[in-house]
């Protein structure tokens, strides 16, 4: 966060999300690759080895965000919990109804995208693969290593942030 020019406008919060509060176990994957390993995860499945594990504690997206502070503003919500998504979407519902977060999240192999495609037909969100010439709507949603980032956006303010989003592409 330090090397961020938004550095100030950020907030770490030194928790994992998940479906429920409490205490749980995150799998640190080997590290072997000589790159630099980002996939923690509460997950134990996701890696086939892990390298080392740590006690966290977890906390529901809804009860640590200080929501009433943030209505009426533009909310980015980027989640990377590798393969566990659906557990912080589906434990903040007050967010989502509240806030209509703009959603960036990896849809990688393993993933509930049944809970990606309810998010579309019920809350109205539109869903967009996040590809190098920019976003592109689709209906279809595919759980990839190759293809993981998505962009879902509450449909009421789709246009504008599509406009925003296409000056930088």
């Amino acid at each position: 966060m330090r090397v961020s020019e938004l550095s100030e406008r950020l907030t770490l919060h030194p928790i994992a999300l998940g479906a429920s509060e409490g205490d749980a176990t995150l799998y640190f994957p080997r590290a072997d690759h000589g790159l630099i390993e980002t996939s923690a995860s509460l997950n134990s499945g996701f890696r086939s080895q892990h390298s080392a594990r740590r006690e966290v504690r977890v906390a529901r997206l809804d009860t640590c965000l200080p929501l009433s502070s943030m209505v009426g503003r533009e909310v980015l919500l980027k989640i990377d919990v590798e393969s566990r998504e659906p557990d912080v979407l589906h434990e903040a519902p007050e967010l989502l109804k509240n806030l209509r977060p703009v959603i960036v999240a990896e849809l990688l192999p393993g993933v509930d995208l049944a809970a990606f495609e309810h998010l579309c037909r019920e809350d109205g969100y539109s869903h967009y693969a996040l590809e190098p010439a920019g976003p592109v709507k689709t209906f279809e949603m595919t759980a990839s290593e190759r293809h993981r980032d998505h962009l879902f956006l509450p449909q009421a303010c789709e246009e504008r942030w599509l406009a925003g989003l296409s000056a930088r592409f």
